[in-house]
């Protein structure tokens, strides 16, 4: 489902949308068998938390996995579902769906959220799903996010995220005020990390965190794209730049840059529709100076650490902030 999202969100081909729309409708119905029973939900799109490092799954999460992920997997591909059927102009089919995505929400949340507001399993990976996908109520954000930050530290700052999470670890860490332990997992070279395949000569990206073992053994695939999506939160949170939803094709983005972790400077572009766009950031002391370079037809949303703001139009501007 994320594919002709994403081709409509990021090059503003709205086309796929028309093309995908009878799967939308085949998944949908799926999910609403389903949706007040977890069991026959996960019977029709469970999936598994694939590619989590042996050291960090969690007892429970075989045999829960199906029924968690699949559940939470509709989570975010209702908000797929919505974005599609407006941008084709069907507002009557997104209000239906949303209206099932409330009813599936609220049977995740009555199997998964205990009393306490504990989440089950107690995994970083269900914790980092049910937050990036707004699936915990906002009451409880900071609680699930706080234990999500104690289990990574009960794994002495090590992630313990698979296939469908990992790209969402560090991002939900910073969204939630945790950007110091975002860089630290993304700085930690021992293994389960990013950094440990290279300190083992990596020079493609594995498919499993244990993909050359201590024996120099490699196991699966070594030139995978899965652990790669890392390079998401480079671009979005360290170097800042950001898609905002009412700007398809990056009519409209966000440059906010947020530096941490030792780094001095940091520098992205993007090559969108209208044209490259550009972040180039540079700490001086205890400065900070900010390039961007917006693209024609498109205007920036620029936010410095110290929190000024500013609306750019095209052409490059220079900007200086204090750390924040």
């Amino acid at each position: 489902m994320s594919a002709p999202h994403r081709l409509a969100e990021r090059a503003g081909v709205l086309e796929t949308l028309g093309v995908a729309r009878p799967a939308r409708e085949r998944l949908a119905r799926a999910s609403l068998l389903g949706a007040g029973a977890i069991g026959a939900s996960v019977a029709l799109m469970g999936t598994s938390a694939w590619l989590i490092s042996r050291a960090a799954q969690h007892p429970s999460e075989a045999s829960l996995t199906l029924a968690i992920v699949g559940v939470q997997f509709f989570g975010l591909s209702r908000g797929f579902f919505r974005y599609g059927e407006r941008l084709v102009g069907h507002d009557a089919d997104a209000r239906r769906l949303e209206e099932l995505a409330a009813r599936t929400l609220d049977a995740w949340r009555a199997e998964f959220i205990g009393p306490d507001g504990a989440l089950t399993p107690d995994s970083q990976a269900n914790h980092v799903r049910a937050l990036a996908w707004d699936l915990v109520p906002d009451e409880l954000r900071v609680q699930t996010a706080s234990r999500l930050v104690e289990l990574v530290r009960a794994a002495e700052t090590h992630l313990g995220t698979g296939f469908l999470a990992t790209p969402y670890l560090l991002p939900v860490l910073a969204d939630a005020g945790h950007l110091n332990v975002a860089f630290e997992l993304l700085f930690q070279d021992t293994p389960p990390s990013w950094l440990a395949m290279v300190v083992r000569g990596a020079t493609t990206v594995w498919e499993l965190w244990e993909g050359v073992d201590d024996e120099g053994v490699a196991h699966e695939s070594l030139n995978h794209y899965s652990k790669g999506a890392v390079i998401s939160f480079l671009h979005r949170y360290v170097a800042g730049i950001d898609l905002l939803d009412d700007g398809p094709a990056y009519r409209r983005f966000r440059v906010q840059p947020r530096p941490g972790g030792g780094l001095t400077w940091a520098e992205a572009v993007h090559d969108s529709p209208l044209g490259r766009l550009e972040s180039s950031w540079r700490i001086d002391g205890r400065r900070l100076r900010l390039i961007v370079t917006v693209p024609p037809g498109a205007a920036a949303d620029v936010v410095l650490p110290d929190g000024a703001a500013a609306r750019q139009g095209p052409g490059t501007r220079e900007y200086e902030s204090g750390l924040g």
